[in-house]
């Protein structure tokens, strides 16, 4: 379920499981994480989204032909949306982790 950015989306609803196996429906905000929300607004937020928005690729040969003129920043504010995400995890009680593929680039989803 894609869940849009902004201030007319900052919440949306959406069936969500719980480490002990339960589910309900919950409230996501954006930030996701109480932390993150503690330090920036959900327009900020929405700004670091779209900076760090690089699926349209910032290494050589992206398949549109779109590039990134400011890598460094895309992945730094990438790097700050995960984060989030699972910060968000933790504070429910999850195990998370943040990882990097070694030879990344040669993946399809570099």
């Amino acid at each position: 379920r894609f869940i849009g950015l902004g201030p007319a989306a900052a919440k949306d609803s959406a069936q969500t499981a719980s480490p002990d196996g339960s589910g309900g429906e919950e409230t996501l905000e954006h930030p996701r994480s109480q932390w993150l929300r503690s330090h920036v607004t959900s327009d900020q937020f929405a700004l670091i989204a779209k900076a760090g928005d690089i699926s349209h690729g910032c290494d050589d040969g992206a398949s549109d032909g779109q590039f990134h003129g400011y890598e460094e920043i895309a992945r730094t504010c990438k790097a700050n949306i995960e984060y989030d995400r699972a910060q968000a995890a933790a504070e429910k009680k999850y195990t998370t982790g943040l990882y990097r593929l070694i030879n990344g680039k040669k993946t399809g989803k570099a």
